[in-house]
């Protein structure tokens, strides 16, 4: 008999109050999706820095120091002197690398660099002028890792060619220092200023920073990279990105990271000792400093982060929930279809499920390949499986495109990073707009009242 296998109804109201539990508790889900989502983050942060790190790190430019020492009662102490003037010029070879399923972007860079430097002065200092070793001064250079050299650095200053070498004692910004001999027991008699002249040929990866130590700094760099993320306090004066690359030109006067002389055991304390970028901000990689932020140079981007996007799509997550549930209760109210439970919260899943295609695809494909793939599948799948309740092809053709519908905003809304809040608020105001217009003549008393008359009628037939 058909009033034996009739379901029993449920008060509109009740089925409401549960569908938002449903959602509430399939916020879970969406919460672990985002866990793993930070998750793959961090896998390719680790196989990004592998690269960079075997190539010699993100490179970080500061120019020629001189490192004057002299002896206290404390021992050797080694006082660093930064150039008046300092200009570079260079060009980046960019290249991409691959392991496993990640890409990052490493480079080949010739830089020179020339500037001057005043001769190194004690006055104002508590040294006493017989404890210092003029004789054993040395010009210095300082990298973050011997990886990033790829050919000897030699120079010429004070019209001299001297060649550098791997440095024990004198110590710079970071833990690798070159230094050559610079004699400076009678040249500090002159009072002329110290030029400098030198080419480097590093490989790095990612990033090129630069760090104003003179006075006076300039810097010109070019590169075929068509993707570059300028960053730092001093951004470039001048600026040209287009098909064949970018060139850019930064111009400091009158300022100085560091200060003029400092010792050398403080000066490591001074620079950032990692740069790299998160989540669309740099990150210092260290606790905050005053200096932080001073430093400037250029990032090789490559312009998709999945992530970025696939966790910008996931804080959406919830709108993923509520559409298929709104629409499938209006459906309910005017074409008087019944929808169980269970199969609300089986559509739900299906869209929760968007995200692991989203992101698995993505990691292969790219986003948008991904995101259209896994949104037609899920759309195609919740349309087909909804034909079978809602009774009607037209009806499921209908809630299919109401999918699609929004699968789209939702990428005009990650595409509109600037506007992203405002459009998604008009989204869900317009969405809430027609949801009340649609029901503003329903009378939700007379709901369960209906449904027993119906039933009733129901079992009439039945006799």
């Amino acid at each position: 008999m058909q009033n034996a296998t009739q379901q029993t109804d449920i008060p509109m109201i009740l089925k409401i109050l549960i569908m938002a539990g449903m959602a509430l508790f399939l916020l879970i889900p969406l919460a672990l999706i985002q866990v793993l989502i930070s998750e793959r983050q961090v896998t390719r942060v680790k196989a990004e820095r592998e690269i960079v790190n075997s190539q010699g790190g993100e490179q970080t430019i500061t120019g020629l120091m001189i490192s004057v020492p002299y002896i206290d009662r404390n021992g050797t102490q080694y006082m660093l002197f930064m150039p008046d003037t300092l200009s570079v010029s260079g060009t980046l070879d960019p290249s991409i690398l691959h392991r496993s399923i990640y890409d990052v972007v490493v480079y080949n860079t010739d830089v020179s660099l020339s500037g001057t430097t005043a001769i190194p002065s004690f006055n104002g200092l508590p040294v006493a002028p017989n404890i210092i070793r003029w004789d054993l001064a040395r010009a210095i250079l300082s990298f973050k890792s011997p990886l990033g050299l790829r050919e000897q650095v030699s120079a010429v200053i004070d019209g001299k060619k001297v060649s550098f070498v791997s440095e024990n004692d004198h110590k710079g910004v970071f833990s690798f220092t070159l230094s050559a001999p610079l004699d400076l027991s009678k040249r500090r008699f002159t009072g002329k200023p110290i030029d400098f002249s030198f080419a480097l040929k590093l490989k790095g990866g990612q990033s090129l920073t630069f760090v104003p130590t003179a006075a006076d700094t300039s810097v010109k760099l070019s590169s075929s990279w068509q993707d570059p993320g300028f960053f730092g306090s001093p951004l470039p004066i001048e600026r040209r990105i287009d098909e064949k690359g970018f060139s850019a030109k930064w111009k400091l006067v009158g300022f100085r990271f560091i200060p003029e002389r400092v010792n050398a055991g403080e000066i490591s304390n001074l620079i950032p000792r990692t740069v790299r970028y998160v989540n669309d901000e740099w990150d210092e990689g260290r606790s905050m400093n005053p200096a932080d932020g001073k430093l400037f140079g250029v990032r090789l981007m490559i312009p998709v982060d999945t992530y970025v996007k696939s966790d910008r799509s996931a804080k959406y997550g919830i709108l993923f929930l509520l559409v298929p549930f709104v629409s499938l209760l209006l459906f309910e109210l005017f074409a008087k279809v019944r929808i169980h439970l269970v199969q609300y919260f089986l559509v739900a899943v299906a869209n929760i499920v968007f995200y692991l295609l989203l992101i698995s695809l993505s990691e292969h494909t790219g986003f948008d390949v991904a995101y259209f793939a896994a949104a037609g599948v899920t759309t195609l799948l919740t349309a087909f499986y909804a034909a079978a309740f809602l009774k009607s092809m037209v009806r499921s053709l209908f809630f299919g495109g109401i999918l699609a519908l929004f699968y789209f905003f939702l990428y005009v809304l990650l595409l509109s990073q600037e506007y992203a809040l405002l459009v998604g608020a008009l989204g869900v105001f317009a969405v809430l707009t027609l949801l009340m217009l649609l029901t503003r003549k329903v009378d939700w008393y007379a709901l369960k009242n209906t449904r027993v008359e119906n039933r009733v009628q129901i079992q009439k037939e039945d006799l």
